[in-house]
């Protein structure tokens, strides 16, 4: 890929980020305030979860790596991907 394409697909993760941070955690904290005090305990564990798994969804796929990975052929080294 061109310089240009990686820096496209960069501003467009740090924009979907920003994003996320700016709207939907504040609208989940206000929904997690009007909650009863058993939720408040665990408000900030909740609210770490929804940022991380948000954020690490919008990346896609790592590579070329396979999801999920393929086992390894009998004889085949485990840290060694097939075909190589």
């Amino acid at each position: 890929m061109g310089r240009l394409t990686v820096l496209a697909l960069r501003m467009s993760l740090t924009v979907g980020l920003a994003g996320l941070l700016l709207v939907q955690v504040p609208l989940l904290a206000a929904d997690l305030s009007e909650a009863g005090p058993e939720v408040l305990r665990v408000r900030p564990a909740i609210v770490v979860i929804v940022v991380v798994g948000s954020s690490s969804s919008s990346r896609g796929s790592v590579g070329s790596v396979p999801w999920p990975p393929t086992p390894a052929a009998p004889g085949q080294p485990v840290n060694e991907a097939p075909g190589q």
